[in-house]
């Protein structure tokens, strides 16, 4: 129960991130304002310094797991036999579970990159167009990141991925039509309505990327529970110590497990 508790509030602390640095930097920015009383202001400073704390936390908690890890793996002949931490195993979802550093520098580059979408929604709020740029660079880092890195186990994730950062900044490209330096309305309208379809076309591509996923775990998993049937008793004039058991057949090539057939 511990373990399920844990792992939901890490996947909650990282999904989070956003809203609550937004919330954040609005309590810091109203405070340093003079927009609440002394009191209030104290409380407002003590309650965004202790969640700044817990994330901060968090974050420490990432980078010792992942030197934990690192140094688990370099020690180990397969770095499958060591288990990832089951406090908050399900971070580790998509990631390839031998390659720990990237897992933390790519979840480190994630968190940073909220923080400063959030700094720049409250604090470049008169100013559009450094709004913008900020965004499209934070963009761009992060993906060079994670290209660089590869640390994505399957295919769907690497495409989705660089798909949508990629429709990020173009879309954050064509918003600089709402800028003072585009003043024609009609070419403001014209790239509302691409815009529009633009995004249209980016959830048509993500449904079909998420049901092909589905669909295909849906028939491995169909196909695993015919082939392989536990509580099924020895074939005929086969005794139970002789049913074969081909645990130790299990090898690895590169960062993937390969179960022979048959």
């Amino acid at each position: 129960m511990l373990e399920v508790l844990t792992n939901m509030l890490a996947r909650y602390a990282l999904m989070s991130v956003l809203d609550i640095f937004i919330c954040i930097f609005i309590s810091l920015s109203a405070s340093s304002r003079g927009a609440f009383s002394s009191t209030d202001r104290l409380t407002n400073l003590i309650v965004s310094w202790i969640l700044v704390g817990l994330f901060s936390l968090f974050v420490l908690m990432i980078i010792v797991s992942t030197i934990w890890r690192k140094v688990e793996v370099a020690k180990a002949s397969n770095a499958f036999d060591v288990p990832v931490n089951r406090w908050f195993k399900n971070l580790y979802d998509g990631f390839r579970a031998n390659h720990p550093e990237k897992f933390g520098i790519v979840m480190l580059m994630f968190i940073f990159r909220l923080v400063v979408y959030a700094a720049v929604v409250v604090f470049l709020a008169e100013n559009p167009v450094m709004q913008m740029f900020a965004l499209i660079i934070s963009s761009l880092m992060y993906n060079m990141t994670v290209a660089k890195l590869t640390p994505y186990y399957n295919f769907h994730d690497r495409f989705l991925h660089y798909f949508n950062e990629s429709s990020f900044c173009t879309f954050m490209i064509l918003s600089l039509a709402y800028t003072p330096f585009v003043t024609d309305l009609a070419v403001r309208k014209s790239v509302a309505w691409g815009q529009i379809n633009f995004l249209h076309a980016v959830f048509f591509v993500n449904f079909v990327v998420l049901v092909t996923v589905i669909v295909n775990a849906s028939r491995d998993l169909f196909k695993y529970s015919t082939k392989v049937k536990p509580d099924q008793p020895p074939a005929h004039g086969q005794t139970e110590d002789k049913v074969e058991t081909r645990a130790d057949t299990v090898k690895t090539e590169g960062d993937v497990l390969v179960i022979p057939e048959g």
